[in-house]
């Protein structure tokens, strides 16, 4: 099918056909994927073993790993998304951006690439605004109700966002953050500790063993004292972010 025909079949079929073809291709997947029957997705999305979409969400041109959720009407554009993450209701993670500087103006009529810009021929010659950054949220990260994470920004493996924080810049591995915009409250654990779990990456353990080592999650003493270094055991599907600093 050429490009021009794919474009006139996608422009008359209904979204709401779309919407029900993309879950239901999720749904049916194998791979016991939950999506609500409100939920929006598209072609370019990926999604985990065991994710779950609930009510509401909206997921466009990114990935989330294997038991990760996203809360009732949740939006998460142009992000990747580990494994074994909470995010919780009305949660923002991503999307487009404008310029703040150098710029005149932010109207994406003077910068915007995109094909719905009328003005695109127009554009004056210079270095491309990248008005999509790719947004990272690394593995068993929590994402507190009503959070946003702008675009552009990593969130680091096992970091907590609190509730209503708007989170401007990069978080660092299992810190807590919180505020507008969201600063540092404090870190989940010591930094030995942190060294410890991130060169474990236990998120990456078949659900086997996970299940066999659940009840060693209630501490990390006990953890570490089950499990060395090296000890961890590549899942076959892989997060799709494997590891954020």
């Amino acid at each position: 099918m050429n490009q021009s025909l794919t474009k006139l079949v996608k422009r008359a079929v209904p979204d709401a056909i779309k919407q029900a073809f993309f879950r239901a291709r999720w749904r049916w997947s194998g791979r016991h994927i939950r999506v609500a029957s409100n939920v929006r997705i598209d072609h370019g999305t990926r999604l985990g073993k065991h994710t779950t979409l609930h009510a509401g969400s909206t997921v466009f041109g990114s990935s989330v790993g294997r038991w990760s959720y996203l809360g009732d009407f949740a939006l998460v554009i142009h992000a990747d998304i580990g494994a074994f993450c909470s995010i919780a209701h009305h949660v923002i993670i991503g999307g487009g951006t404008h310029p703040t500087n150098d710029f005149v103006s932010t109207c994406p009529l003077f910068y915007s690439a995109r094909a719905e810009n009328p003005w695109r021929e127009a554009s004056l010659p210079g270095p491309a605004f990248n008005e999509t950054p790719r947004t990272y949220v690394g593995n068993d990260v929590w994402i507190g109700y009503g959070a946003i994470v702008l675009p552009g920004v990593r969130i680091g493996d096992g970091a907590i966002v609190a509730a209503g924080a708007v989170v401007t810049k990069d978080v660092q591995p299992y810190e807590i953050v919180g505020g507008v915009p969201a600063k540092r409250i404090r870190f989940r654990f010591e930094a030995s500790d942190i060294e410890w779990l991130l060169k474990l990456e236990w998120w990456r353990w078949p659900d086997e063993r996970l299940k066999q080592s659940r009840a060693q999650f209630a501490h990390i003493s006990h953890l570490r004292r089950e499990h060395g270094p090296g000890s961890a055991i590549s899942e076959a599907e892989p997060s799709p972010v494997s590891h954020v600093h």
